[in-house]
Protein backbone atom coordinates (compact mmCIF):
# COMPACT_ATOMS: atom_id res chain seq x y z
CA UNK A 1 0.00 0.00 0.00
CA UNK A 2 1.41 3.30 -1.18
CA UNK A 3 0.90 6.46 1.70
CA UNK A 4 -0.77 8.34 -1.29
CA UNK A 5 -1.93 5.87 -3.38
CA UNK A 6 -5.25 7.64 -5.09
CA UNK A 7 -7.32 4.31 -4.36
CA UNK A 8 -6.13 4.25 -1.01
CA UNK A 9 -8.41 5.51 2.45
CA UNK A 10 -6.48 7.63 4.58
CA UNK A 11 -6.41 4.78 7.15
CA UNK A 12 -4.74 2.47 4.86
CA UNK A 13 -1.99 5.69 4.44
CA UNK A 14 -2.04 5.57 8.60
CA UNK A 15 -2.06 1.31 8.40
CA UNK A 16 1.60 1.70 6.47
CA UNK A 17 2.63 4.14 9.65
CA UNK A 18 1.33 0.64 11.99
CA UNK A 19 3.16 -1.81 9.43
CA UNK A 20 6.44 0.44 9.82
CA UNK A 21 6.60 0.24 13.22
CA UNK A 22 5.68 -3.21 14.26
CA UNK A 23 9.07 -4.06 11.51
CA UNK A 24 11.06 -2.17 13.58
CA UNK A 25 11.39 1.21 11.25
CA UNK A 26 10.40 4.67 12.44
CA UNK A 27 8.38 6.96 10.56
CA UNK A 28 9.98 10.21 9.65
CA UNK A 29 8.56 13.39 9.10
CA UNK A 30 8.58 12.71 5.41
CA UNK A 31 6.30 9.74 5.84
CA UNK A 32 4.07 11.81 8.52
CA UNK A 33 3.54 14.30 5.50
CA UNK A 34 2.56 11.92 2.92
CA UNK A 35 -0.02 10.36 5.38
CA UNK A 36 -0.90 14.50 5.71
CA UNK A 37 -1.28 14.59 1.97
CA UNK A 38 -3.43 10.96 1.76
CA UNK A 39 -5.82 12.64 4.17
CA UNK A 40 -6.10 16.00 3.04
CA UNK A 41 -6.77 14.83 -0.81
CA UNK A 42 -9.31 11.80 0.29
CA UNK A 43 -11.26 13.31 2.94
CA UNK A 44 -13.74 15.72 1.41
CA UNK A 45 -15.90 16.65 4.91
CA UNK A 46 -13.53 19.44 6.91
CA UNK A 47 -15.00 18.88 10.30
CA UNK A 48 -13.52 14.83 9.30
CA UNK A 49 -10.77 16.48 7.79
CA UNK A 50 -9.23 18.46 10.00
CA UNK A 51 -9.65 15.52 12.66
CA UNK A 52 -7.79 13.37 11.30
CA UNK A 53 -4.96 16.03 10.02
CA UNK A 54 -4.61 16.69 13.42
CA UNK A 55 -4.64 12.77 14.92
CA UNK A 56 -2.49 12.40 12.18
CA UNK A 57 -0.30 15.34 13.45
CA UNK A 58 -0.33 14.33 17.37
CA UNK A 59 0.94 10.70 16.36
CA UNK A 60 3.94 12.33 14.89
CA UNK A 61 4.86 14.65 17.89
CA UNK A 62 3.99 11.64 20.42
CA UNK A 63 6.38 9.87 18.17
CA UNK A 64 9.34 12.22 19.63
CA UNK A 65 9.57 14.38 15.79
CA UNK A 66 9.71 17.68 15.76
CA UNK A 67 7.14 19.15 13.08
CA UNK A 68 9.11 20.89 9.96
CA UNK A 69 7.54 23.84 8.21
CA UNK A 70 6.30 21.44 5.85
CA UNK A 71 3.77 19.32 8.09
CA UNK A 72 2.57 22.53 8.95
CA UNK A 73 2.02 23.78 5.51
CA UNK A 74 0.03 20.32 4.72
CA UNK A 75 -1.91 21.23 7.11
CA UNK A 76 -2.95 24.60 6.32
CA UNK A 77 -3.12 24.25 2.73
CA UNK A 78 -5.65 20.78 3.03
CA UNK A 79 -7.64 23.46 5.73
CA UNK A 80 -7.08 26.62 3.61
CA UNK A 81 -11.32 26.99 3.47
CA UNK A 82 -11.53 27.28 7.27
CA UNK A 83 -9.92 30.07 8.67
CA UNK A 84 -10.41 28.77 12.09
CA UNK A 85 -8.43 25.57 11.33
CA UNK A 86 -5.80 27.39 9.59
CA UNK A 87 -5.25 29.23 12.72
CA UNK A 88 -5.03 26.43 14.55
CA UNK A 89 -2.07 25.20 12.23
CA UNK A 90 -0.59 28.67 12.34
CA UNK A 91 -0.86 28.69 16.44
CA UNK A 92 1.06 24.84 16.72
CA UNK A 93 3.63 26.42 13.84
CA UNK A 94 4.53 29.14 16.30
CA UNK A 95 5.01 26.72 19.00
CA UNK A 96 8.02 25.14 17.00
CA UNK A 97 8.93 28.80 15.93
CA UNK A 98 8.31 27.93 12.15
CA UNK A 99 6.72 31.08 10.48
CA UNK A 100 5.12 30.19 7.30
CA UNK A 101 5.37 32.34 4.39
CA UNK A 102 1.56 34.40 3.76
CA UNK A 103 0.88 33.86 7.38
CA UNK A 104 -0.28 37.33 9.48
CA UNK A 105 2.52 37.21 11.63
Amino acid sequence: VSLTNANSSPNEAIAVLDQMLERGHLPDANHYASVLTACGLLISDMNERYNKLFAVYQRMLKQGLRPRDTIFRHMRTFLKDHPEYCEQVLAEARKYNVKLQGASD
